[in-house]
Order: structure tokens, then sequence, then C-alpha cells
């Protein structure tokens, strides 16, 4: 049978080499995965510049994510090697009768590896850096793929020259594997010193929901003054709390403006939305990261597409940062509530912990089908019932949102009743929106979550209905309909009363959107990074007078001031001849041009422009702009394939 040495046998000896060296190799694998851990977790804190804003506790908590992480992935890694070692072994038996051919199973062995790696890497990259390439075959595309092929082949030749067998045994296994416990050990004191810390000393601070409603203008509220009753939840929510009458978005499109309220820069010093493909400097600090270092467990819930994509930079911050085209593609026009489903399941199992969640809806936006508005019933015909007329949303092949496209373009005359009916379609989606807002605060009180928490509910931009011959938003001119924006608060109470509010129920002051951020800061009582907004606590207080001006300052061109009375916009950036000025008091819609017959107030607005745009320059070393809205170094850049190209056409954002 088998000749034996002492007391074992040759197939003993064999089976202690296999345990040995499978031993061995996981330490190895422990042993790699710690310290890359330790080296991704210097890049990211570097490149985030956590040490220079003091963010202690994310310096803690992202050392504590990536060693998880990378010695997770390696002990994952291994059991899939080890998988495949056995497979391959018994495949071989069959196939070939036996083992002898270790040259021919090294090569299957080592061409599976290195084709389920070279998958990931070019899924990684395809993903996280050129996740939207801008055609199938785009060149970069292909230099990137050809990389990785030729290194995954270096690779493989590589590991075939290498006498494993030789190698693992010349490896001091006792030593390999004493570090490997001794690194296991540390992260497991580590991971349990964290959380009995987390249990033992976080103070119990209100919850935040933050809000925003995609293209939400304020004057279609109830509240704000709409005749139609289109908001009951919201004008319920506004009566019982705070409303701010006159809160200015910066720029009016999805993706610039929401990068403001996070970021509490203005569009042009942040850089997101120059070019459809920049992304957020990683240095930039956002409110998810700062509330995160203030322990808080951030989530969000976000649709619409590319606009909210995390490769923007929308990720940082964020435990989980969940993005849906649509909550349930069956039934699409019931996104709203499909989205609130994931809420109440996330809120169920964590609603324990200091929660920030950001809530984003995409309901009221313009449609891609045909209505260039849609509601699911009983909310489609709401507003709508008795139209006579023939729009139907769709003109040959141009439907729902290019429909809208087509009649500004071609400056087509619509009837009043026409007109009325595209307006009407607008509100029934508000009024589902409504409803699934009543839906979420009936959701939070269910849970006893409702009356402590800090709730914010405001929209990123408005919409046109040819009040200055536009439709829908994006346009060159910032009027009132695109700009003006609901802001709505709910201040936590219990343990958590704002003690000095005033009690006002409504602030006529000029509020911008980059206020809300340092607002929820000073309400927490968080630390502040560098901020263009100016918290309005104090006006909560009745200690301040407010803000003397508003600012529109675009990616693109455009721009606005506002002061209580007067409004000056350009869409040219400050060219002298393009400046239109409008007396809010007297023409609240913007309609007769006083820029001729007040030169003294142009006078003062475009002063006040100019210095602003000057303060702007100081922030060149803060956040990596030169030239606020010309010129902007970006770190990371989003692709947009021609997918993605094409949803932006048919929602109007490209021609």
């Amino acid at each position: 049978m088998f000749t034996t040495v002492g007391y074992l046998s040759h197939r003993d000896i064999h089976d202690m080499n296999i345990r040995q060296r499978t031993v061995t190799t996981l330490s190895i694998v422990l042993t790699i995965g710690f310290f890359t851990g330790i080296v991704a977790y210097l890049r990211h804190i570097i490149t985030n510049r956590y040490i220079q804003y003091e963010m202690h506790r994310l310096l803690i908590v992202n050392l504590q994510e990536y060693l998880n992480r990378f010695v997770l992935y390696g002990m994952l890694a291994w059991a899939v090697v080890m998988i495949l070692f056995v497979v391959t072994e018994l495949v071989c038996r069959r196939i070939v009768g036996g083992t002898q051919k270790s040259g021919r199973l090294k090569i299957i062995r080592i061409s599976v590896i290195l084709l389920g790696l070279c998958g990931y890497a070019v899924w990684y990259i395809h993903y996280y850096y050129v996740f939207f390439s801008p055609t199938r075959f785009h060149l970069k595309t292909f230099l990137y793929d050809t990389v990785i092929i030729g290194i995954a082949m270096i690779a493989g030749w590589c590991l075939y020259k290498v006498n494993w067998n030789r190698l693992l045994v010349s490896i001091k296994a006792r030593h390999i594997n004493k570090a490997a416990v001794i690194l296991v050990l540390l992260l497991g004191v580590f991971n349990v010193s964290l959380l009995v810390y987390t249990k033992t000393f976080t103070i119990k601070k209100p919850d935040i929901i933050f809000i925003s409603i995609d293209t939400l203008r304020a004057d279609h509220l109830g509240c704000y003054g709409y005749g139609r009753n289109t908001s009951p939840n919201i004008d319920a929510f506004a009566k019982e709390n705070i409303l701010f009458e006159k809160c200015y978005v910066h720029e009016p499109w999805t993706l610039a403006s929401h990068m403001s309220m996070f970021t509490s820069l203005y569009p042009i010093t942040h850089g997101v939305g120059r070019t459809f493909t920049a992304a957020l400097p990683a240095r930039v600090v956002t409110l998810a990261e700062i509330l995160k270092n203030d322990g808080y467990a951030t989530m969000g819930f976000v649709t619409g597409g590319l606009w909210m994509h995390p490769a923007y930079g929308f990720y940082q911050g964020f435990d989980y940062y969940h993005l849906e085209e649509k909550y349930n593609p069956e039934e699409p026009l019931r996104n709203g509530e499909y989205q609130n489903l994931f809420i109440e399941k996330y809120l169920q199992k964590n609603k324990k912990k200091n929660n920030f969640i950001f809530i984003h809806y995409f309901d009221v936006h313009s449609d891609t089908n045909e209505l260039p508005y849609d509601a699911p019933p009983p909310y489609d015909t709401l507003f709508t019932k008795n139209y006579t007329g023939d729009v139907t949303g769709v003109h040959g092949n141009i439907a729902a949102t290019k429909f809208l496209g087509y009649i500004e373009k071609n400056k087509i005359a619509v009837n009043g009743e026409d007109l009325d009916y595209i307006i009407s379609l607008y509100d029934n989606g508000i009024a589902y929106m409504d409803k699934c807002i009543g839906d979420l605060f009936k959701m939070l009180r269910a849970m006893d979550l409702y009356e402590n928490s800090l709730i914010i509910l405001t929209s990123d931009h408005g919409e046109a209905f040819l009040e200055h011959g536009y439709m829908t938003h994006g346009k060159p001119y910032y009027h009132e309909e695109q700009m003006h924006v609901p802001l709505i608060i709910k201040l936590p109470q219990g343990g958590f009363s704002f003690t000095k509010y005033s009690g006002e129920k409504t602030i006529s002051h000029l509020v911008e959107s980059i206020d809300i951020m340092p607002f929820i800061l000073d309400i927490v009582g968080a630390q502040k990074p560098f901020l263009q907004g100016e918290s309005f606590i104090e006006l909560l207080q009745g200690g301040k007078e407010g803000k003397e001006y508003a600012f529109g300052f675009g990616t693109q061109e455009g721009l606005f001031i506002r002061s209580e009375r007067w409004k000056m916009i350009n869409d040219k950036q400050v060219e002298e001849d393009r400046f239109k000025l409008f007396d809010l008091q007297a023409d609240p819609g913007e309609q007769t041009d006083l820029v001729a017959q007040e030169p003294d107030v142009k006078a003062t607005l475009h002063q006040e422009l100019l210095s602003k745009l000057e303060a702007l320059q100081d922030v060149t070393d803060l956040v990596g702009v030169k030239e606020p809205g010309i010129t902007t170094p970006f770190e990371k850049k989003v692709h947009i394939g021609q997918e993605e190209r094409e949803k932006l056409k048919a929602l109007g954002y490209l021609e």
C-alpha cells in the first residue's frame, strides 16, 4: 500500500503539505488585504483632505471600512481560487485520467483566474472611471481594455513560470501565519471597540430628512398662493411649520443645483455642470461627509437617472447611495410610491440610529414617452378632465419633453386652452407627488420619527410654460418660474427643541439654496468647512434682517441678482447689452424690462455682481477652481454614452 516514514505515510505527508499550503496562502492573502486596505485608506483621506478639515471620526470610520473591505475581498478571492483548484483538479482527473499533466492543469487554473480578474478590471474601469463611454468603441475605452489585457498576459506568463511549491516552501510559514493571526486579531479588537464606543457614547441627535422634489416651482403650491388644490399635504405641512417665501436656487437644472445644496458652493465654484462630464473634486467636502463625521448614518434614495449619478460626486459621505432610474419599471408612473417602500424598509432596520436621509423624487419632472407630464390614476385627470383640445404630446416622432422643446424652438403659438392643458398635466404630477409626501409623513409618524426629525422640503428648480418664450427649464435667462423654489422646514421637537425659535411661521427674507447646508449644521452643532452659504438660523430666532441679495451664478453663462424689490438677469455673464431689469414688487411676472429706465438701479446691481464675482476668486486654493465659470481643472470626469445622450435629448438637455 504505502511506505511509511516513522508513523506517517506519504499520503499523510502529502495531505499535511496541502493543509500547510492552504493555511499559508490564506495568511498571505489576509496580510496583503490588510496592507492594501491601509494604502487605499491613506490615498482616500489625503485626497479628501480629512486631516486638514479635522474630520477625526471619518478618519477612524474610513480606516475601519477600508480594512474590513479589503480583508473581506482577500478572503473571497482566496475562497474562489481554492474552489477553482479543487474543481480543475477533479475535471482534469476525469479528462486526462490523472493529475500527471501538471503543466496543462497549471495553464487552465491561471487562465481561469486571469479571465476573472481581467473581466472584473474591465467592468470596474468602465463603471467607475468611464462608466458611460461616449461610443461603444471609443478610443479611450479601447486603450483601457488593451492595457488591462496586456497586463493580464504578462501576469499570466509570470504566474506560469513561478514554481509555487518551491515558493511556498521557501516562505517562513510560521512567521507569516503568526503575522496574519495578529493582524486579524487587531482588526477584530478595532471593530469591537468601535462598536462598543458607538453604542455607549453616541449622543442621540435629531434625524434629518432632506427632501428634494425635482422640477417643483413654488407658485404651483397652495401654500405659495396657487389657486388649484395641487398640494393639500404639503400645504398642511407648511401651515404647521416654517415656510420661506423667497428661496432661490442658483442654476435651473438638476445636477448643478443639487451639488450646490450638498456643498454650499455656487455652481461656478464647485464647477459641476460646467460640462456634462465634470465631477466634484474629492477634496470638496459635502454635507453627507460632515454629518457622517458627526455620527450620522447617511443614506440617499435617489431617482431620475444620469444627473444624480454617484460618479458626479454625490456618493461622498454616504454609507449607501441608492440610485434607481425607476424604482419599479413595471409601474413607472408610481415611482414615488415604490421609492417610499425602499425608504420604509431602511428605516425599519435603522430607526434607532442618528439618520441623515436624502430623498430625491423625480415624478413631477417632464416625461419622455407620450404626454409631456404624466401621473397615475386617479391623478392623471385631476385637473385635465374637461379638456376638449387636440394636444396629445406627440408630433410625428417627437413626443413628451421633446414636444415641448419643439414648441419652444419653433416659436409655435399655443392657444390658452392648450397651454392650460399642458400646465394642468404638470399640476396632476404635483398632486400625485403631494400624495407621496403625505404617505412619507404618515410613515415617519407611524415609526415615531416625525416629531423629533428636522425635515426640509425644497426643489432644485422650477419649470417654464412660455411666460418668457421658454418651456421646461435650464434656460439662459433666469426668470422666476425657473429659480424660485419652495423651502419648508420642520424643526425637531422633544429633547431637541429649538428653544430660541421666535415662532414665526413665514419668513419673507431672501434665502438661497446654498444656505440650507450651513443651517443643518447649525441645528445639529456640527463643524463647518468653508461654505459660501449663510445659515438662516438667526432669521428663525428673530435676530437678523436677512440677506440683501440673492445670486444665481450658473456653470454655463446665465446669472441673476435680486434684492427684495429688484431683479437683474443676463444670459451672457456680464455683457453690458444683455442685462434685463425688473421691479418684482410692481411686476412679479417680469414682463416689463426697466434696464433703460432705471440706470442707477442697474449700476448698483451691476457693481454688486462684479464684487461678488471678484470675491469668488478667493476660493481657488480651497476647491481648486481657477476663474470661476470660465476654466475649471477637474480631478474626475464622467463620460456620457450614446444611450445616455439619447435620454438627455428626450429630456430636453441636448439638441
